[in-house]
């Protein structure tokens, strides 16, 4: 396989996609952690860092400032319609950051003009963000008091996770 002009190897593929992963990773990991907040500059920025994360792995400047504007779109609409269904149980909150993850997906999709792309990240994004949010909701049930929703820690599994699925898709 050649791609712009270089060989590519199995070994190089490899480390593209863990780029790729470890850069969602970090950047929607730091998003969600700053995100414990909810409040509305908050939720625009945590999904602007995790897309631009990914657009720096890309090392595409113009295409990390598409990813950033529409992580930042994705996360604010996604946490809009994830907060309608109620929370009455770990299985409904996980399924709501599953949504969550899944529209912010959708969104990182659009930039690529790709509705291959918009459906795997869709996917990924609900995934991702499905099984942080069980890592998240388990740990903090175990904890129990002073470790709310709202002061935990643990959040940052939610972002860690989803940006990791993220960035393999």
């Amino acid at each position: 396989m050649v791609q712009e002009g270089k060989a590519v190897t199995s070994s190089s593929r490899f480390l593209e996609i863990l780029r790729f992963g470890l850069f969602g990773a970090i950047g929607f990991g730091i998003g969600s952690y700053m995100f414990e907040g909810f409040f509305i500059y908050i939720v625009f920025l945590a999904g602007a860092i995790g897309g631009l994360a990914l657009g720096l792995a890309m090392r595409d400047w113009k295409k990390a400032k598409y990813l950033a504007l529409a992580g930042a779109v994705g996360y604010f609409i996604g946490f809009a319609v994830s907060s309608f269904g109620g929370f009455s149980d770990i299985v409904v909150r996980a399924k709501a950051y599953a949504t969550f993850g899944a529209i912010t997906g959708a969104s990182l999709g659009f930039t690529f003009k790709d509705w291959k792309r918009v459906l795997i990240l869709a996917v990924a994004g609900g995934i991702g963000f499905f099984i942080g949010a069980l890592i998240y909701l388990f740990n903090i049930s175990l904890k129990g008091p002073p470790y709310s929703e709202s002061v935990s820690p643990f959040i940052i599994f939610i972002g860690l996770i989803g940006g990791l699925f993220l960035g393999l898709a």
